[in-house]
């Protein structure tokens, strides 16, 4: 019997069709997954498997509806991966490795196709795809526990990685990811934990029914109830999506031009780090965008806004590498746009920049090669050291899920290391750095330009009038920034106001408690109107509008 066949007798005895491998994820101690795996076919082209997840993301303190995921993997008779699907949220993310033993060609949610590196990797795995991991480990148990290092595929960073592990007692490893493995002596996995992140997987015998959503995965009911733009219903504005050109490839956006005539004084809106469209909304999520250019368009205002990479029209760029410098090449390009519409006065535009918007928005009001701006408003934008940012964000979520005094200093310990070899300009590649560093080599190049570029530097070189607004109940960035921004400004002799709002949080909006990532989640919840009103007023006032 080959390997593959003994490691797929030794997971799915009934053979296809038959009972499922079952596994329960808990944090520390409280169930946040299930995850069932099945054996769907097996023939001479090979073997197809499917995986179903079930993830309360609300126990580890993201908040949202459960997710539902289901994913699938093809495997050829010599253990090759030949294709890989990935589906949740009506999104599906797909991986081809038949045409190039050398390459994945990836199908990604937006319609891009990027080819990466496989460098040799033999197994695909995903984060919480527990059925995935006891494959690998059926299958490459011996080599594991000979201490030879096995490269994977991780589908989260769309990066080959190493694995390895060493033998702490008979059928317990401890991997080079800091997972305590217990194995069955034929390589079954019994379960996996994650001391630092206090995650544990565990192999339950008595596996329910295969879960009823299972064909809605593609368009879940849940997507009814995601938030949608709508103008509002007296808008005294029209809307006018625009497709615009950029190095990185077409930007989608839309404007909001006044009614009226022109030409408007403008505004080009910078949003935050992720993946949303030009309104602001990533999936179950409504971050504000679209209240706050949608009321100054209200007051004469003209507005232009845009989706970020892999959002909207927008498809992601031909780099999978996490930078600022495609951030700021997309915001230029949208800020020579916006100067060429007739509808604006181009001798009266501002940049309002929300969060690292802000940053990108201080690089574009610096920049000699452009026209100077009339104003920047910085909204909850970082002021002190990205290091620093991240240190008190980590110590704050980590406090809220209540992790151990060992778990959060380890998770630090891990993250100062990641930073040491970021500053050194090191390449995270195996046998070159600590494996669990390997999977962070696309945002390399993102760190390092923020610790290279410290938010308070930029401002030395802005020369128009700024507004550093703040929510006093952000947990994401504090008043302490705007301080260290406002300070900067001072010192550089750039006109500068500071204003903080009490009650209000990263996206200013009001919370009565304390602001999570789960109150991100609340829709009843809007941008705040006094802050509305008083980032409109600043910017009648710096763009001179008296009408």
């Amino acid at each position: 019997m080959s390997l593959l066949a003994r490691a797929i007798q030794t997971l799915f005895p009934d053979g296809p069709g038959g009972k499922p491998l079952y596994f329960v994820g808990t944090f520390n101690g409280v169930p946040f997954t299930k995850h069932w795996a099945v054996l769907d076919k097996a023939d001479d082209k090979g073997y197809r498997f499917d995986f179903y997840l079930e993830l309360d993301r609300k126990v580890i303190g993201q908040g949202g509806q459960p997710v539902h995921q289901h994913c699938a993997l093809r495997i050829d008779p010599n253990l090759r991966p030949v294709a890989y699907l990935s589906a949740a949220l009506g999104a599906q993310l797909s991986l081809d490795f038949a045409p190039s033993p050398d390459k994945v060609h990836v199908y990604m949610p937006d319609g891009s196709t990027p080819v990466v590196e496989r460098d040799a990797a033999e197994f695909v795995v995903e984060a919480n795809i527990t059925g995935l991991d006891a494959l690998f480990y059926a299958v490459a148990h011996e080599r594991i526990r000979a201490g030879e290092a096995v490269k994977l595929f991780l589908l989260n960073k769309l990066l080959p990685i190493p694995y390895r592990a060493t033998v702490q007692e008979p059928g317990v490893l401890r991997s080079s990811y800091d997972e305590e493995i217990r194995l069955r002596d034929d390589g079954f996995l019994l379960s996996c934990y994650l001391a630092k992140q206090g995650v544990k997987y565990e192999y339950q015998a008595d596996a329910p029914p295969l879960p009823a959503w299972r064909g809605e995965v593609a368009a879940p009911p849940s997507l009814k109830h995601f938030p949608k733009y709508r103008p509002p219903a007296d808008a005294t504005f029209r809307v006018e999506d625009v497709s615009i050109g950029s190095s990185q490839g077409s930007i989608g956006g839309t404007l909001t031009i006044p009614t009226g005539a022109g030409p408007f004084p403008a505004i080009l809106f910078l949003a935050g780090t992720g993946t949303h469209n030009r309104h602001g909304i990533a999936g179950e999520i409504d971050l504000g965008s679209h209240e706050i250019v949608d009321s100054l368009s209200q007051h004469g205002i003209l507005g232009l806004r845009y989706d970020t990479r892999g959002a909207g029209t927008t498809k992601a760029s031909n780099t999978l590498t996490s930078s600022l410098q495609p951030l700021f090449e997309d915001a230029r390009a949208c800020l020579a746009f916006l100067r060429a519409r007739p509808e604006v006065d181009r001798s009266r535009i501002c940049l309002v920049g929300h969060s690292q918007g802000g940053l990108v928005a201080m690089l574009l009001a610096a920049d000699p090669a452009d026209p100077p701006v009339r104003g920047l408003a910085l909204l909850a934008s970082m002021g002190r050291p990205l290091d620093e940012i991240l240190d008190q964000q980590m110590l704050t979520i980590a406090d809220r899920l209540k992790l151990t005094d060992a778990q959060k200093q380890q998770q630090m310990d891990e993250f100062h290391q990641l930073l040491d070899h970021v500053r050194r300009g090191d390449a995270l590649e195996m046998d070159k750095v600590p494996d669990f560093l390997v999977p962070l080599a696309r945002d390399t190049a993102w760190l390092k330009e923020h610790l290279d570029m410290p938010p308070a530097r930029l401002m030395a070189g802005v020369t128009c009038p700024v507004w550093l607004a703040q929510g006093a109940k952000d947990f994401q960035v504090t008043e302490r920034d705007a301080s260290v921004l406002f300070e900067a400004a001072q010192r550089a002799g750039v006109p500068a106001e500071k204003t903080v709002f009490p009650g209000l949080d990263h996206l200013f909006k009001h919370i009565d408690g304390e602001s999570t990532l789960e109150t991100y989640h609340d829709l009843s919840r809007h941008v705040d109107v006094a802050f509305l009103a008083q980032l409109q007023g600043w910017l009648r006032g710096v763009m001179e509008v008296t009408a």
